[in-house]
């Protein structure tokens, strides 16, 4: 007998996303490493497979995402935070491939700003402060100037596609950054 994440592996994306979308899937004996490993399966197959997908596909495409992660995180396979720069991430790997699309949450460049602009936790200049001197900064002010810095690293992929004055001045902060 397979167990529910062998059984989601065999599925190809059209069957996977469906399956996730509807998030009637029985999960409770999917453990936290089986979590990741889903979340990073469903993020390659919406890559890889992305172009020429539908409305309908994207709206399901972004169900089973938002599922997916929220899973994750409460099964304790992704940290604070983790999820935005998952999000991020895709984000930045499909507008490899395909155009933004304000309809849909996935590819909308407004929906991405406002996400990457909520979890950065500080201000920018409290940012360019604390990275000016990052080596004399206790490991939590370090592991936060990190976690911006994984933040922003998608986002300035996409800086033409998400089209915020904002980034400018993160752009200046970014080399800074440990």
């Amino acid at each position: 007998m397979r167990s529910p994440f062998q059984e989601l592996v065999r599925l190809d994306r059209k069957q996977l996303v469906a399956t996730l979308a509807s998030q009637n899937f029985v999960v409770a004996s999917m453990d936290s490493e089986e979590w990741l490993g889903l979340v990073q399966l469903l993020t390659t197959r919406i890559i890889d497979e992305c172009v020429g997908l539908t409305a309908a596909e994207w709206r399901s495409s972004s169900r089973a995402l938002g599922y997916v992660l929220e899973s994750a995180s409460a099964a304790g396979a992704l940290g604070p935070g983790e999820t935005a720069v998952r999000r991020l991430n895709l984000t930045a790997a499909l507008f490899q491939k395909v155009s933004p699309n304000e309809e849909i949450d996935l590819l909308s460049a407004d929906q991405t700003a406002e996400l990457l602009f909520r979890e950065i936790p500080i201000a920018p200049e409290q940012a360019r402060a604390l990275a000016s001197r990052w080596t004399e900064l206790d490991i939590e002010e370090i592991r936060q100037l990190r976690f911006i810095k994984n933040l922003l690293t998608p986002a300035l992929m996409m800086k033409d596609a998400l089209d915020d004055a904002r980034l400018d001045t993160w752009e200046q902060i970014y080399p800074l950054l440990p």
